[in-house]
């Protein structure tokens, strides 16, 4: 994996703004990300310091 962290840092916000602007469920469409991830990082640009637990997040 080439990618360097800033590229997918630049990429996340691009999908974070464009689900800002036109709603969730068409950002997921257009960047095929489900809606629970984009959710899970509109929760995390509120709350940093929010981390699921790991058991129930990825099970």
């Amino acid at each position: 994996m080439n990618k360097s962290i800033t590229q997918d840092m630049a990429y996340r916000q691009s999908f974070m703004k464009y689900a800002a602007k036109y709603g969730v469920n068409q950002a997921s469409r257009k960047y095929n990300k489900s809606r629970s991830y984009i959710y899970f990082w509109k929760r995390m640009q509120k709350d940093p310091t929010f981390l699921p637990d790991p058991l129930v997040f990825f099970t």
